[in-house]
């Protein structure tokens, strides 16, 4: 458990072309750093190798030809390389301004800092950026999400750890903008530079799906924002036989709308799939199925309704989807971990909240014509189409970044003020005013409007009746309709102005459990809610805001009732079929052309071979129940991949090695459409002989 934690404080390298010190937790540009906390340099700071601190516990103080020094302390060192060095600040260090000199095989260099009783605390998360899903154990099993509100039977404690906190009283934790029991908080014994925070999850929490966490200091200064996900008790949701702690197979994260038609498009984050759901017959019409280990969590679709451009959070790409093809046409790298889209006259603007910065994609071609540096953690978009301005949440920062879309310049940065964690923003067209939730921090609960021309902030009272934290949210005409994950609920917003200050009018609608995503059918007036919890689509009359519809969010086409697992993949209509293979059989040291007839062979990049005993193991082999340890033959190496344009012939080189066991072998072909069954049939083996 030492060495786990131990890697909290070597995060993902971050470049940066000037040095500057951030928390190493988060990567927040620090005001004050507290004495015994652990900071990053970033920079190109001269390091001519990376070099691991081989003791957790006793730190050295040169490292790689590293050293660090305020004054003539010298800081312990956990991790040096050419563009990072991750560092704790001596806890003798004096308290006041000071110097840190950071010396190198290629110079010195001198950076002031600040030192202080006081700083804004950082939350480690499981990538190594301060974002997303957070570095967080469960106190009983030690295991990592995602969580159910008890574990073996009593309530869930969870282990959150920081670096920065002020540990002399307990901090304030909200989890979903819920502010939870915190039993304690100090620095853990085995880890230098940490502290740990035990928390207790309450029962409301119970199916909340993936939502956000932060912690307050008694001091008001409130950390970087992760993410935790909260799964249904067992006996609830769609997979009611779940066992406590155990992660499903399929997520519904998100939820948008086809223009002109009365079909949703929902991303499933954990099946790595697409669903087109009609949602006035309440039945899913096609699964598509993305690249495995995409995690896709936004999406945003072309006015015409034929391309679709999804963020695949875990591989740092958007999928350009043809929705008359049901297809993976493309994939564009952006930055890193892309979190939400919008779309502007033939752009997809990509916010990417590991990496600061937004890619702006061109839909036709495929590439990125240019990258536009942010705040950060940015988490959401929204674009004014009269004008080609986009809004950007910087989360983290507590500010928006107003970008305009034809050249890329920043117009604008404005400020939310201290401590405020924006997550979400919609605008209002016709007021020409900004809409943003902030779920998280300790005065959850809030919602401001903020006036872009003059960076006005309005304080709003919007909250809903279960005082959780307001999260995504989606404006139509002059209504603001906003999800709670924690309340199980919406809240629709009416607009208007009052003496030049906007108010509101407001209705709550009890939906399922989790609402994460939400969208707006103007073909049927409805607003369709995703609800993770109870993986469910539900429908909303837009004039009397009653529920009028409900489908699963995470059945295929094929099925009669949700399946909790990822045998939908299988069978969706764009992934990769093998129908037959010949030469059937292969002699020892040969090598041999083999011709493989199929559908969807179009854009195989990947061949290979694997022994059925043994399993497969490139991709995740979703629903082979063969384990991930076993090895594809190394004995079989493929060459001059050809297609033909059809999709429907692929021809490759196939060398056997003299030592290649005798036996049986099941062909895998992958794209980006996915990957051809791991089943052994005799349409997709071959045979070593």
């Amino acid at each position: 458990m030492v060495r786990s934690l131990f890697l909290l404080l070597l995060p993902a390298l971050l470049c940066a072309q000037n040095l500057r010190v951030v928390n190493a937790a988060s990567f927040l540009d620090s005001d004050a750093v507290i004495p015994g906390s652990v900071i990053s340099v970033i920079g190109n700071n001269g390091a001519t190798g990376i070099v691991v601190s081989p003791d957790p516990v006793k730190l050295p103080t040169t490292l790689g030809g590293v050293t660090l020094k305020i004054g003539t302390l010298q800081m312990p060192l956990l991790f040096v390389a050419p563009n990072q060095i991750n560092a704790q600040i001596d806890p003798k260090t004096p308290l006041g301004p000071n110097t840190l000199a950071v010396t190198t095989p290629l110079g010195t260099y001198y950076i002031p800092i600040l030192v202080s009783t006081t700083s804004t605390p950082g939350l480690f998360s499981f990538p190594g950026t301060g974002t997303r899903d957070a570095a967080v154990l469960n106190g009983l099993t030690y295991a990592l999400g995602p969580y159910t509100a008890t574990t073996q039977g009593i309530p869930t404690y969870l282990a959150l750890y920081a670096t920065g906190l002020d540990v002399t009283s307990l901090p304030t934790v909200t989890v979903g903008g819920v502010n939870v029991p915190v039993v304690y908080a100090g620095s853990p014994a085995c880890c230098i530079g940490l502290q740990q925070i035990n928390i207790m999850l309450p029962p409301s929490l119970a199916g909340a799906g993936r939502v956000e966490m932060t912690v307050t200091d008694p001091s008001g200064k409130t950390s970087n924002v992760v993410e935790v996900v909260i799964l249904p008790s067992p006996g609830q949701g769609a997979f009611p036989t779940t066992a406590e702690d155990t992660a499903r197979n399929r997520e519904a994260a998100n939820v948008t709308w086809i223009p002109g038609t009365s079909t949703v498009i929902v991303a499933d984050e954990a099946d790595d799939v697409l669903r087109i759901v009609d949602i006035v017959k309440s039945k899913t019409l096609t699964t598509i199925v993305l690249p495995e280990g995409a995690h896709p969590n936004a999406i945003a679709v072309t006015p015409d309704g034929l391309t679709a451009v999804v963020t695949e959070r875990s591989r740092s790409r958007v999928a350009l989807v043809d929705l008359v093809k049901l297809t993976v046409t493309q994939e564009v790298v952006t930055g890193s971990g892309p979190s939400a889209v919008g779309i502007y006259n033939g752009t997809a603007a990509v916010v990417n909240q590991d990496s600061d910065s937004v890619s702006l994609v061109t839909i036709k071609t495929g590439g990125v014509r240019l990258t536009v540096p942010v705040k950060r953690g940015p988490r959401s978009i929204a674009i004014d189409q009269a004008t080609g301005t986009a809004y950007v949440v910087n989360q983290d920062a507590g500010s928006i970044s107003v970008i305009n879309l034809a050249n890329g310049l920043i117009v604008s940065t404005l400020d939310l003020g201290a401590n405020t964690r924006p997550q979400s923003v919609d605008f209002f067209t016709s007021l020409k005013l900004l809409l943003v939730t902030e779920p998280s921090g300790p005065a959850a609960s809030k919602a401001v409007v903020v006036d872009p021309a003059t960076g006005k902030v309005y304080p709003t009272s919007l909250a809903v009746s279960a005082a959780a934290g307001l999260d995504a949210v989606v404006v139509n005409g002059s209504v603001a309709y906003m999800l709670s994950p924690a309340g199980g609920a919406v809240l629709a917003a009416s607009i208007s102005l009052v003496k030049g200050a906007p108010a509101f009018t407001t209705s709550e609608i009890k939906v399922d459990l989790g609402p994460r995503g939400l969208a707006v059918d103007t073909k049927d007036n409805l607003l369709v809610v995703v609800n993770e919890g109870d993986a469910t689509l539900v429908s909303v009359d837009l004039n009397s805001l009653n529920v009028t519809g409900r489908v699963s969010g995470v059945q295929s086409e094929n099925e009669s009732s949700p399946q909790n697992d990822n045998s939908d993949r299988a069978s969706a209509p764009n992934i990769p079929v093998i129908t037959s293979i010949t030469p059937a059989v292969l002699p020892s040291g040969s090598t041999t052309t083999i011709t493989v007839l199929g559908k969807n062979l179009t854009g195989i990049t990947d061949v290979w071979f694997f022994i059925p005993s043994l399993g497969n193991s490139n991709g995740s082999g979703y629903g082979n129940g063969l384990g991930s340890l076993a090895k594809a033959d190394s004995n079989l190496v493929v060459n001059k991949i050809l297609i033909n344009a059809t999709g429907t012939l692929l021809t490759c080189s196939v060398s056997v090695d003299p030592k290649a066991l005798k036996g049986t072998r099941v062909m895998r072909v992958g794209s980006l459409n996915g990957y051809s069954s791991v089943q052994t049939l005799p349409v997709n083996t071959i045979s070593v002989q």
